[in-house]
């Protein structure tokens, strides 16, 4: 069911717990640890291109107590050398922050190394912190009592939070070029004024460093919606959730924005296909099925009628939306740009249908369904509910093929039983059934 990569021979050993744990103790601890020995591991976050690279995030449990985190590069054995030369060369030993291993073809970085992320480092340590902080408010801030790292995606981004004494809480993220920090800080220095005149609190902007690709903004108070999801057991208790979030997404779809990039459902469907390329590589009935689907989203576009482009977030999701005060406030603009209004809905409502799936519960549909109609008597004119099952399916297919890159080995041990088959399932339940009231007007 699933097969072997066959450009990047070393997963054998890095999918495969046991090989894992012996590579560690056998050609990655003698280098840069001698002495110890590693007990345990587990691999936290993958981002994986069959046949073209993957990085792997793997927290080590070493045998006298301690733990440490690694990331394991697999590539072609250029691009590594490439990325090895340019970043730490000669460093390789003991005490070095990465470790080149041509034989395997792999190089492993310690955290927190990340040749992609170069601020990483400065991010989480809060020596170096510290004085890059001093830059956001003007003047000195209070002592940074603490720093918390809250999302990592080795190689794209990562998000931590710092608490400082007697002042209001600083959020930094670190990005993976220059060209995605100047895009986030342009967003966010545009939607802040407005989202405050609209009663949407989003992030203020506070200070950038363009050489270490940082951006420091202020913390937004609240509870993530999908935290407050988990708490309300009952239906009737997440309706006003539901309300909260197509508030808040109605809010920022009035926002006045401009961006050379206009997202649309032909638009998303094309950068998907991109991102199933090399899937027939280890999983070809997978690949085939989605191709299926794809397809099937692609006739669905003669009859697509797309209303004037608004802003969209881009990638709203339960996750990007906070509450406090019974006020939905939204975070995470890094891919703010003008599109279809529908894009959005259907993101959100693909994440719930996730959800519904992964606990096969039934209660995530409705209120998916529940939140199209909350947004669509805020915005009638949008006509959302004709085009948000075209996206709500494509936002599946995406959901499915990257829940497979993240976990190959899940679907290698259950097949069309996996999660990832099953979200394909579901998008093309999704496209044959369009919501009810598409067509009253």
């Amino acid at each position: 069911m699933l097969r072997a990569d066959p450009h990047l021979p070393f997963l054998e050993i890095a999918w495969s717990d046991r090989r894992l744990l012996e590579f560690f103790n056998t050609a990655v601890l003698p280098a840069v640890s001698p002495g110890e020995q590693a007990i345990a591991l587990e691999r936290t976050k993958v981002l994986y291109e069959p046949g073209c690279e993957c990085a792997m995030f793997v927290e080590v449990e070493l045998a006298d107590g301690a733990s440490w985190q690694a990331l394991v590069n697999v590539a072609d054995g250029r691009v590594l050398r490439d990325a090895y030369a340019r970043h730490y060369a000669g460093s390789n030993g003991a005490g070095s922050p990465a470790l080149l291993l041509e034989q395997h073809g792999c190089l492993v970085e310690l955290f927190p190394a990340d040749w992609r992320l170069p601020g990483l480092s400065s991010l989480v340590d809060t020596r170096r912190a510290a004085p890059l902080l001093e830059a956001c408010a003007g003047r000195p801030n209070g002592a940074l009592r603490d720093v918390k790292l809250l999302r990592y995606m080795p190689h794209r981004r990562a998000v931590a939070r710092y608490t400082l004494e007697g002042r209001q809480d600083i959020v930094g993220k670190a990005f993976g070029s220059t060209a995605d920090l100047e895009r986030t800080w342009g967003a966010m220095s545009r939607l802040h004024p407005q989202g405050a005149a609209l009663g949407i609190a989003t992030p203020q902007p506070l200070a950038k460093v363009d050489d270490e690709t940082l951006i420091f903004m202020s913390a937004v108070p609240g509870v993530s919606w999908k935290t407050l999801l988990k708490r309300a057991k009952a239906g009737d208790d997440a309706v006003p959730l539901v309300g909260l979030a197509a508030e808040a997404l109605a809010a920022m779809h009035a926002f006045d924005f401009e961006s050379a990039e206009v997202r649309s459902l032909e638009s998303d469907a094309r950068a998907i296909c991109q991102r199933a390329a090399g899937l027939d590589l280890i999983a070809p009935l997978f690949a085939r099925r989605a191709d299926d689907a794809l397809e099937r989203i692609g006739r669905s576009l003669p009859g697509y009628r797309q209303e004037r482009p608004t802003f969209v977030h881009g990638d709203f999701a339960p996750s990007q939306v906070l509450v406090e005060g019974g006020r939905p406030a939204v975070v995470d603009f890094d891919r703010a740009c003008l599109g279809d209004p529908a894009m959005d809905a259907g993101n959100f409502m693909a994440k719930l249908y996730r959800k519904g799936v992964a606990k096969a519960e039934d209660r995530y549909r409705p209120l998916a369904a529940r939140f199209l109609a909350e947004y669509d008597e805020r915005l009638p004119a949008h006509r959302v509910p004709e085009r948000a099952h075209a996206f709500l399916s494509l936002s599946l297919v995406r959901i499915a093929i990257d829940t497979l890159r993240r976990s190959p080995r899940a679907y290698g041990r259950q097949g069309e039983a996996s999660l990832p088959a099953r979200l394909l399932d579901e998008a093309t339940a999704c496209l044959a059934r369009p919501f009810a009231g598409a067509d009253r007007r």
